[in-house]
């Protein structure tokens, strides 16, 4: 199994050498990447909706049957508590900022704008694929 170093070793080069191509190769690369990346987020997200959606009608259905009932009272407090739990968990886990996160995230987006402007051809036409590919 490869490292991580070796892996962004190789995105690191692939985008090195995407940098050399011509400019029109680089709007097909960049276009055709955001196009199967937007298509399949919204082919994910429609299903993704479609499942929550169902699923909370058939609760309300079942719900308004008899089939189940539901005793708010009692829902909120355990959720209030389930939500302390969730929070602390997250903070042991780091899911949640801390300072030293923080100047994580800050490098990060830091990185992403050098990226987009020095490739602003790829990153525009990856945007406009994405676009379009959220329109099928």
């Amino acid at each position: 199994m490869p490292s991580s170093t070796s892996v962004s070793d190789f995105v690191r080069n692939s985008l090195d050498d995407l940098k050399e191509m011509s400019t029109l190769n680089q709007i097909v690369i960049g276009g055709s990447a955001g196009l199967a990346t937007g298509y399949v987020l919204s082919r994910v997200g429609k299903m993704a909706a479609f499942t929550l959606g169902s699923s909370m009608i058939m609760l309300q259905l079942a719900q308004h049957m008899g089939y189940i009932e539901i005793k708010w009272g009692k829902k909120s407090s355990k959720l209030r508590d389930l939500k302390k739990k969730a929070l602390k968990a997250a903070e042991e886990t780091g899911l949640i900022e801390t300072p030293g996160q923080n100047e994580k995230l800050n490098k990060v987006l830091k990185e992403a704008k050098n990226f987009v402007q020095d490739n602003i051809t790829i990153a525009l036409s990856f945007g406009g694929g994405i676009l379009v590919g959220f329109s099928f």
